[in-house]
């Protein structure tokens, strides 16, 4: 598999009836030094971090902070919809809203790794100023079409600051990760890199080579 994927290495668990069964790691987590990847590498999750913003949504409607069927431009200066069928937290969590993904995560990706992507997205104001110049692109009414939407989750990030009163990074630490007992999962880069067991982040080149980079999403 690690050929067919030409992975350098990875770590995996099998876990039944509520225990972990089984756990290894496999080919390298720093391909330049071949350093063995573990059971316990500490990796870059990206995406997954997903799950973590909507269950901080979730305790916050729970707790009565929220509704899920509130307008986004409720919490946040989101200025998108239409007259009849505001957008909600409920279509964001769900990849509903009716717009396209605005490829607003390749961009932030890019600064990350030092690479110019064209369009300055520095602060909170550039991303809707982006965002909120989108009308256009609008195809469908909220909650009739899937879009898989990053733009949406960094929303839904902003809701969560806006409601609980702590940084995004802080609430999720405190009210999702810390109770879940992951004491190494971390929103700090610095600390990753601190970590004696962490995966290297790579990228390929022009050539087909693989080299070290820099990890590519910016601490909160």
């Amino acid at each position: 598999m690690m050929a067919q994927c030409k992975l350098p290495g990875f770590s995996m668990a099998m876990v039944h009836n509520g225990a972990i069964c089984y756990a290894d790691g496999f080919g390298a987590r720093d391909a330049q030094r071949n350093l063995p990847a573990t059971a316990d590498t500490l990796y870059g999750i990206g995406s997954v971090t997903k799950s973590f913003v909507a269950l901080g949504i979730l305790q916050l409607a729970a707790a009565g902070k929220l509704d899920l069927h509130d307008p986004v431009s409720q919490y946040i200066p989101f200025a998108l919809g239409l007259p009849d069928a505001p957008i909600t937290i409920h279509h964001l969590l769900t990849h509903s809203l009716g717009l396209p993904n605005l490829a607003t995560s390749t961009m932030l990706i890019g600064k990350g790794l030092g690479l110019e992507s064209g369009i300055p997205l520095s602060s909170p104001n550039d991303f809707y100023r982006f965002v909120n110049g989108a009308q256009a692109e609008i195809v469908a009414k909220p909650g009739e079409r899937f879009f898989y939407h990053n733009a949406g989750y960094r929303m839904l990030g902003h809701i969560i600051q806006a409601t609980s009163g702590l940084p995004f990074h802080e609430y999720l630490q405190q009210k999702v990760i810390a109770p879940l007992g992951m004491p190494r999962t971390t929103f700090a880069v610095a600390a990753m890199r601190a970590d004696p067991d962490h995966a290297v982040f790579h990228r390929k080149t022009a050539t087909g080579a693989n080299e070290p980079a820099p990890f590519p999403y910016p601490s909160p």
